[in-house]
Formats: C-alpha cells, sequence, structure tokens
C-alpha cells in the first residue's frame, strides 16, 4: 500500500474564533475572595462568586475562560489558616471547575499600598505551608482548575512592593516553590525577584508585568533599559515560559496621559511572549471606554505586523474564498495571546518493518502565536479502531520546540489496520481534558483533531 497524505488545510481567517476557546491563553477577567468572610475584596458587600458572576455576565461576549484569582488572607494576620478558610478555596475552585474556568492564582494580604497592615514573614511561611499541604490533598483540583500560581503574598496585591514589613525574598520564594505542585508553572512580578528563586526551578517560573503601555517602562518586569543586557536575558528567558500581563487601569494617566499606541502594544505582547492578558483593565471597567475598546475600531493590515516582527499566519487575513478580510487590532490581539498552532503537512507511512508497530505518522506543527503552549507538553497520536477501542502513541515532545514561529516535525511510530481513524492530541499531561485545536480545517472531537481514516 503506498503512503498516505492526509489533508491538512488551514482555518480560513473568520473561523478563527474557534481557538478562542483553547485552554491557557487569552483574555482574562479578575475576580476576589477574602478568605473568612467570604466577600470579594474591594467589593465587601458582595459574595466573591456573586461577584465573579457578574464579572462574567458583564463579559460574556469576550468568552473569557480566565480568570486572574486574588485570593486575600487580611483576616488571617493574626492566626493561622482555619478549616472554614480553606473549605472557601476549595469551593471556589470547584465553582470554577463547574463553570470551566481555569485561574490566575495569586495570594495577597495587602490591599492598598499603605503600608499600614501585613503579615511577619514567620505569618507568611506558615499559611504557605498550610497551603502547601491543602493543595497536595487537592491536587487534581488545583492541576484541573489553576492554570498557573503568580508568586504573591509579598506587598500591595502581592506585587512585591509597598509591604508594611520587610521578607526575606528567597525564604519566600523558596517556600512558594516548593508549595507549588510539580508541573504547575510559576510566575513572578520582575526579573530581579526571579533572580532570587531556586536555580533548580527556574525551568518553571515565567513573569507577570502588571504596568504593560506598548512601551519601555519604569515598573516593567525587565526592570532594564531598551539596550541593556537585562532587556536581553528577560526576552530569551520569556519565551520558554508561561507569562501574563496586564496595562494599567483606564483612569490610569502616568503614561502619555492614559494614550496607548495599538500597533506598539501588539509588539510589545509579543516580545513579552504573553500568553494572557487582563481583560478588565484599559478595556471599559467602571463604565469607562478605554484603549482596547478604542482598538476594536483600529484597522490592522499584515504589513504592520512584519514591521513590528509581530507572528502571523497569511491564512488569519483572507476567507474562505481566499479574498482579504479586515481585521483590527482588538482582532489580531485576542486570537495571538498564547499559542496558535497550525498542522502543516502530515503523512502517513505504511508497511513499518517492526513487530510492534505497523505504520508511521509524519507531521509538522508550527505556532504563530506570541508564546509557546506551556502547559500542553503532552502531544500523542490517537488511533480509534471500528470496534471504539483508542489507542495513544505519544510522540518525543518539549514545548520548546513551539516556540514563536518554530517549526517542529514529528514522527510517531502507531499500530493501525485500514479503516481505523487517526487523531493528533496537544493536551495536558495532568488535566488531559485540556487539549488544543489546530488552525485547520478538521474535526475537533474529545480534544483530538481528526484526520481521517486510514
Amino acid at each position: 500500500m503506498a503512503d498516505q497524505r492526509l489533508s491538512v488545510p488551514p482555518l480560513a481567517g473568520e473561523a478563527y474564533s474557534l481557538l478562542r476557546q483553547n485552554p491557557d491563553r487569552g483574555f482574562r477577567l479578575e475576580a476576589y475572595l477574602r478568605l473568612g468572610s467570604g466577600c470579594a475584596a474591594f467589593h465587601p458587600e458582595q459574595t466573591a462568586l456573586d461577584y465573579l458572576e457578574g464579572q462574567l455576565r458583564e463579559y460574556e461576549a469576550e468568552q473569557c475562560r480566565l480568570v486572574q484569582l486574588y485570593i486575600y488572607l487580611s483576616e488571617y494576620l493574626d492566626r493561622p489558616l482555619d478549616t472554614h478558610a480553606l473549605n472557601q478555596l476549595q469551593g471556589y475552585l470547584e465553582a470554577l471547575r463547574r463553570k470551566g474556568l481555569r485561574a490566575v492564582l495569586r495570594f495577597a494580604y495587602e490591599e492598598e499600598a499603605n503600608r499600614r497592615h501585613g503579615p511577619v514573614t514567620a505569618r507568611i511561611l506558615e499559611h504557605i505551608g498550610q497551603l502547601g499541604d491543602w493543595m497536595a490533598r487537592h491536587a487534581r483540583l488545583v492541576y484541573e482548575t489553576v492554570a498557573v500560581l503568580q508568586a504573591g503574598f509579598y506587598g500591595a496585591w502581592g506585587e512585591w512592593h509597598s509591604a508594611a514589613h520587610h521578607h526575606n525574598a528567597k525564604k519566600l520564594l523558596n517556600a512558594i516553590c516548593q508549595m507549588a505542585p510539580a508541573g504547575l508553572p510559576i510566575q513572578v512580578r520582575t526579573l530581579p525577584v526571579w533572580e532570587k528563586t531556586p536555580s533548580e526551578q527556574r525551568g518553571r517560573i515565567g513573569f507577570h508585568d502588571d504596568y504593560l503601555v506598548g512601551a519601555h517602562f519604569k515598573w516593567n518586569s525587565d526592570r532594564g533599559h531598551f539596550w541593556n543586557r537585562r532587556r536581553r536575558t528577560f526576552w530569551e528567558l520569556s519565551r520558554l515560559r508561561f507569562n501574563d500581563g496586564e496595562m494599567p487601569w483606564g483612569r490610569d494617566k502616568l503614561y502619555q496621559n492614559g494614550h496607548i499606541d495599538g500597533i506598539q502594544m501588539l509588539a510589545c505582547c509579543a516580545e513579552h511572549s504573553l500568553a494572557t492578558l487582563s481583560l478588565a483593565h484599559n478595556y471599559r471597567e467602571e463604565g469607562g471606554s478605554y484603549n482596547m475598546l478604542r482598538w476594536q475600531g483600529e484597522p490592522l493590515v499584515k504589513e504592520q505586523l512584519a514591521l513590528y516582527g509581530c507572528p502571523y499566519d497569511e491564512s488569519y487575513f483572507l476567507d474562505a474564498a481566499g479574498n482579504p478580510i479586515k481585521r483590527t487590532v482588538f482582532d489580531y490581539l485576542c486570537d495571538h495571546l498564547g499559542y496558535q498552532i497550525h498542522l502543516l503537512d502530515c503523512r502517513v507511512h505504511c508497511d513499518v518493518k517492526s513487530n510492534n508497530f505497523t505504520h508511521e505518522l509524519c507531521f509538522t506543527l508550527q505556532n504563530t502565536g506570541f508564546a509557546l503552549p506551556y502547559t500542553l507538553s503532552c502531544l500523542a497520536v490517537q488511533v480509534v479502531g471500528q470496534s471504539g477501542v483508542c489507542r495513544e502513541y505519544r510522540a518525543s515532545y518539549q514545548p520548546a520546540q513551539l516556540v514563536t514561529g518554530e517549526k517542529a516535525s514529528f514522527m510517531v511510530p502507531i499500530r493501525a489496520q485500514q479503516g481505523d481513524t487517526i487523531g493528533i492530541r496537544l493536551f495536558h499531561p495532568l488535566a488531559p481534558g485540556l487539549a488544543a485545536r489546530f488552525a485547520n480545517v478538521l474535526p475537533f472531537e474529545g480534544g483530538c483533531n481528526l484526520l481521517g481514516r486510514i
């Protein structure tokens, strides 16, 4: 039997919205839980879950599947966490799971930058130890509901500044890394903080930049200048990590009186290899009309992206008939946060000379998103026989093979017979239900990109 080439046409531009539901990428909301009272911090008149429901209604059209969840421990400054607090945490994560949401999780104490009320180091370490034990007992829930853990605890809003007390950064970071279950990515606020993390943990530690304005700014995560070594180091690290970002609130006028250039912001997100970005900031919060809302009406052409070094695929700007379609800055930002995986070609080699395998699936993937698919570290070929029996064959794969712009080719030996259905799954190893749809015209069922029958 001759080798078989499978048809894997690219998605037409108008169909890219299908990819917005891929896990651990895209816009995120913000929500708050103050342990103890159970209210939403900054909104004490609402329970934490009521506040979340309100945000989901407010941004229903945007279909966000990620929420930055601030867990405030401000009611436990002088005591250990009790069963009530841990049950509240569990209940909230279980609610996220029911809603199909994932958390960008941060613990914090100080709700203002006034340095008046904050924990001492011993209390933070005690709480981290309790939370680590809780996470170990509830690892499955954590893996299924937490996309990334931010190294909060320290200072105002857990941002590692404006703290009421001084803390030993290395001690806290070591404890946070021990608290986080194996395989769960971590983010820190700045490169100098990253440099204080345990060296054996640094491979899973990315960044959250909480003041992105489309240009270099003194509060950015690299903490360097445009021309210096630190900025280059930050870029090299970021492209291999899971990174989050947010713009200042729309009411903030510190940078250029609040005006942020859309194209420059796209270049900034590409440079920071952003997987996720806050939609709660600088959009239409508090009834306002801010930069991201303006970008919804700002046209974008591929020549602008090429000029600023932003990734894209030609198909993104074409409809199913090959005609150009209009794009905006907001569209492109929404679609290119995180990863965008294209299956470029696929062949089935027959008559493999092996006692264990009958065929070999050879295929090439390319990523045209801002960031690698960090949390989706498993790649497998799925074979379903006519009797319904399903078998999976893992590829030798690491997410680093799919950094922005890179192509990666794979050869996966399989056992199959004529009439079997084959597909490819890119998925989370500890929460296998989290899988990515490719940017191709292929059926996507049960987290599998179906290629057809042999």
